[in-house]
């Protein structure tokens, strides 16, 4: 790559990656053992590089973005979808799948809670009672 700054002229050498945006891509990230939010019939992992490398327009940079909802917890799923990030769980603000698992850990069955979530370039709010 060719750079002149003023009068100055630069020679650099860039890598050039093929760029991955698609949120299926998401589920290669998990372990799932490690990534799985029961509560929310989830499989999930903390927003970081490797996370806006395939979702690069993210209006934060932290968060929890699902990666996958396993078939078998689908019932307890409350309409979140693979690519959806967490941004906030009633208005408690959550950075990490560790923050996220702190907050529920106290909800008990029936618990109304609302999830502000970023689908898509939106910021939406769903909401569910936990079963």
């Amino acid at each position: 790559m060719e750079i002149q700054r003023g009068k100055q002229r630069m020679s650099k050498t860039v890598a050039i990656l093929d760029r991955k945006n698609e949120p299926n891509q998401l589920e290669d990230l998990a372990n799932e053992s490690a990534a799985l939010v029961r509560q929310l019939g989830i499989l999930a992992v903390t927003v970081d590089e490797r996370v806006t490398a395939i979702l690069p327009d993210l209006r934060r940079l932290s968060g929890v973005a699902v990666v996958a909802v396993p078939a078998e917890y689908a019932g307890v799923n409350p309409g979140l979808v693979t690519g959806d990030v967490i941004y906030a769980l009633n208005n408690q603000r959550i950075s990490s799948l560790d923050g996220l698992r702190d907050a529920l850990k106290d909800k008990k069955s029936a618990d109304p809670i609302a999830l502000q979530v970023e689908r898509f370039g939106q910021l939406i709010y769903v909401t569910t009672a936990l079963e």
